[in-house]
């Protein structure tokens, strides 16, 4: 299995209570997969590097997963049509580099890498 270093935006428009069931669906499709979570961080509400859907912001969600290298094709696709995700970028995480990085100070952290991202609007 590979390591992969996942950004997930939901929209801004959601609850607490609704956000916490739309990452457990992320998390059920991660298992359907047949991966597994190794590190997560909860970024919060900010900016977008440009609106997505009409929206200016939404809410980050960091992971590293453990993905069979043979059904991350099969996963992006069902990133692609899950509804809850307003935008998602996928890398290979290099191991050697550090930890996720904390709830920092808001930068355009995908601004650099909007030119590989994926997103739907």
């Amino acid at each position: 299995m590979k390591l992969y270093e996942g950004i997930f935006v939901f929209s801004p428009q959601t609850t607490a209570e609704e956000r916490k069931t739309q990452e457990q669906a992320l998390e059920g499709v991660i298992k359907k997969f047949e991966g597994r979570i190794v590190e997560r961080v909860d970024w919060g509400r900010r900016p977008l590097g440009y609106p997505v859907r009409k929206f200016k912001d939404g809410y980050y969600l960091i992971l590293v997963m453990e993905i069979p290298t043979l059904g991350m094709t099969d996963f992006r696709k069902a990133m692609e049509l899950h509804s809850d995700v307003i935008k998602f970028m996928i890398t290979v995480k290099n191991p050697k580099l550090s930890t996720l990085p904390s709830a920092r100070p808001v930068q355009s952290e995908m601004a650099g890498a909007e030119s590989h991202h994926h997103s739907r609007g």
